[in-house]
């Protein structure tokens, strides 16, 4: 897997006047969360889009000396030497294929916002320095992936022009403004044959492109794109939750938070469907007579249980307790953490540590309309769901 952005990720819209000093420290704020849950996460490179120049470049280099991944644009560039000022590309390697990515800004910046962030910097040609490295790139590597801050019509240029991209990740940006919502029949169009991947922004939605390759091959043969809602969620991760909480509390967090990206980040405290059922029998024999025992056996029925975008709703914990859904094992079916949320400490001091309460936010993380095409009605679903009461 190789996990990217296209920019745009860490400020808010670019203004014309600097911010001021309040202003700043929240945009730092909110800039340093985002660098840390992408740390977390580890992504492996990021594009740089206009906004990500709000604080300036001084600042967005800062941000690149905490990253554990590249910041890229080949087209932003010093000034008197023209050297690119962060890295134009990056080679990575996965699954036995050789990936060049690189990024390129648009040059369409507001006049008084642009000489405001690029003191000392200049941003060249993108379509030229795009064309010329995308080439150069495509000598060397099996696929190339553009991470393409233009505008739509600039990119459709490049594509048209064919100059050895595979794929590109476009803002579906026009004359500068970009679209926050994107329509569904928008997330991949083609031109000349190249899949064009957009997905909506402010965090709302992720998107997964699937390369298939045969055999022996290095170009991939068939493709799959997949958008993920964001909201709700499904299962927030303790780690990740303690990030958002520290920004919420107006707390200005370490720069960064440190995670060794190597091992993964799972969350190993859960008690199970067992371990509640130890105390709560009643409730344990109602839930093996509802659906939410047996949502995994309908993924097996259909083999489908290996899917990463079915088995998040078919089991406890999808990575957060388990990060391979080869590796399901104990965390089949949707079992009481799922909607109650794990609390270990629980157990030892039931009294004092309560689980929490299902609310309707709980359920709409799967028992979204958008994912499974039917409608919910949690009033309903309610009746037939709810575990006795616990005697008192």
């Amino acid at each position: 897997m190789i996990l990217v952005d296209a920019g745009d990720c860490f400020f808010s819209t670019p203004t014309k006047k600097a911010p001021t000093k309040a202003e700043e420290i929240q945009e730092l704020r909110k800039g340093r969360t985002v660098l840390n849950a992408y740390n977390f996460m580890g992504y492996q490179a990021l594009g740089i889009g206009p906004a990500d120049l709000q604080l300036g470049i001084s600042t967005l280099k800062d941000f690149e000396r905490e990253a554990n991944f590249p910041f890229l644009c080949a087209n932003l560039v010093d000034k008197e030497t023209k050297n690119p000022i962060f890295k134009p590309y990056l080679i990575v390697e996965a699954g036995g294929i050789k990936f060049g990515l690189y990024s390129v800004m648009m040059v369409l910046l507001n006049e008084t916002y642009a000489n405001r962030v690029l003191v000392n910097a200049e941003l060249l040609d993108p379509e030229k320095v795009s064309r010329d490295l995308a080439l150069e790139l495509s000598k060397s590597c099996d696929v190339v992936i553009a991470l393409s801050h233009l505008n739509v019509d600039t990119n459709e240029k490049l594509l048209d022009s064919n100059p050895g991209i595979d794929a590109l990740i476009d803002p579906l940006s026009r004359s500068g403004s970009k679209n926050i919502w994107i329509a569904e029949n928008e997330y991949l169009v083609l031109r000349n044959g190249t899949p064009v991947l957009r997905i909506d922004g402010q965090g709302s939605r992720v998107g997964v492109f699937e390369m298939y390759f045969k055999k022996g091959e290095k170009k991939f043969a068939d493709y799959r794109v997949v958008d993920g809602a964001l909201e709700p969620h499904i299962m927030r991760h303790p780690e990740m939750t303690q990030l958002v909480e520290e920004f919420e509390r107006g707390r200005l967090q370490p720069f960064p938070i440190k995670f060794d990206t190597r091992k993964p980040r799972i969350f190993e405290d859960f008690m199970g469907q067992e371990g509640c059922a130890s105390c709560h029998a009643e409730q344990a024999a109602f839930w093996k007579g509802t659906k939410h025992a047996n949502t995994f056996a309908t993924l097996e029925k259909t083999g489908d249980q290996a899917r990463t975008d079915c088995v998040g709703c078919h089991t406890l914990g999808y990575g957060v307790g388990y990060a391979s859904a080869q590796l399901v094992g104990k965390f089949k079916e949707v079992q009481c953490e799922s909607c109650h949320t794990s609390k270990p400490d629980h157990a030892s001091n039931p009294k004092s540590v309560r689980l929490g309460v299902v609310q309707e936010e709980t359920c709409w993380g799967c028992h979204n309309p958008e994912i499974t095409k039917k409608q919910f009605q949690y009033s309903d679903a309610m009746m037939k769901a709810s575990c006795p009461k616990i005697k008192k």
